[in-house]
């Protein structure tokens, strides 16, 4: 790791990260492994570029391709599934626990291609991004407790929740109450993340509603969160639905409460994803990131990841 990427690595850390560690030691640093993505990268813009080809000849053809790439979604395993469940918390999930000895395929070159697609820089900057959000819905959790009411936490588009719930059970090991409320479009995405937190035995502190993230203020009820933690949704959304989905946040908060929320920056691996994978995101700079938010009322600390392809934002009402 270099030295700034350490020194970064502290700042977000920071107290707790002993507790964190305990949930899940397989995420106790940041990745940065740059070097074989940029000798690759060559290659991977011309199998982007032929991808992209062949499926406007399949669209004229009205057919489907069976894959992207050979070389990609063809030969890895793990990346036809990600081809097929593109955004979605199903695919955030599998490449959150990706991890060594979980490469998929019959032969050496098959599990060697897997384990190269499931380590691209994206897939690292998803991992670094895991690190960060569970770290401050931990310490925002942490900075809110000792006032004898329960801590209250909203993830909206929650999909896994794995973040969520590790700090949660963090929290609790600390003797800290917490009620968490998961809001998802995805019934099965819900049920995922109670079996997760039953796992780690907090699920009797999990509630789920099912339905549409950028109308919760209709399903939460009398719900009033102290944290809200949005992850990976704004980036699927235009900037004024951004702007409505910030302002109803604002609005929902308890006084003194805590909004976490990310963006993704544009890299030279976006087309790559949208023409391999079929995964299409809306990309932000950090200063477009800051500025929909501060348009929100919220003053934001905002954390980017060594990669410089995910930021998180920690925002306070102004």
């Amino acid at each position: 790791m270099r030295r700034a990427d350490a020194v970064q690595a502290e700042l977000l850390v920071g107290p707790g990260a002993a507790n964190i560690d305990c949930v899940a030691k397989n995420y106790g640093e940041f990745e940065a492994t740059r070097l074989p993505y940029t000798v690759a990268y060559p290659l991977m813009l011309l199998m982007a570029l032929t991808a992209t080809l062949k499926k406007r000849l399949m669209h004229i053809l009205n057919r489907k391709p069976r894959f992207n790439s050979y070389f990609g979604d063809g030969i890895s395993k793990h990346g036809a599934k990600l081809r097929t469940i593109a955004a979605t918390g199903d695919a955030l999930f599998r490449i959150y626990t990706f991890s060594e000895g979980m490469e998929e395929g019959s032969t050496r070159f098959q599990r060697a291609m897997d384990k190269f697609w499931m380590r691209i820089l994206n897939a690292q900057a998803v991992r670094n991004r895991l690190i960060i959000v569970r770290s401050e819905v931990y310490r925002a959790i942490m900075l809110q407790a000792g006032n004898g009411r329960p801590i209250k936490v909203l993830s909206l588009a929650c999909g896994s929740a794995l973040a969520v719930i590790q700090a949660a059970v963090c929290a609790w090991r600390e003797g800290v109450e917490v009620r968490v409320l998961l809001v998802d479009k995805d019934d099965e995405a819900l049920k995922g993340a109670l079996a997760l937190a039953k796992q780690h035995g907090i699920a009797d502190t999990i509630a789920t509603k099912c339905g549409d993230a950028t109308q919760f203020l209709s399903l939460i009820n009398d719900f009033k969160p102290t944290i809200a933690e949005v992850i990976w949704l704004a980036e699927y959304l235009d900037n004024k639905s951004v702007r409505q989905l910030f302002g109803d946040i604002r609005s929902s908060l308890q006084q003194n409460g805590r909004f976490i929320t990310s963006q993704i920056h544009h890299n030279r691996e976006a087309f790559f994803l949208r023409a391999i994978l079929n995964w299409s995101m809306n990309y932000r700079t950090v200063h477009e990131f800051a500025h929909s938010l501060q348009a929100e009322g919220f003053e934001a600390k905002i954390f980017t990841e060594p990669l410089r392809i995910h930021s998180v934002a920690v925002a306070t009402v102004r």
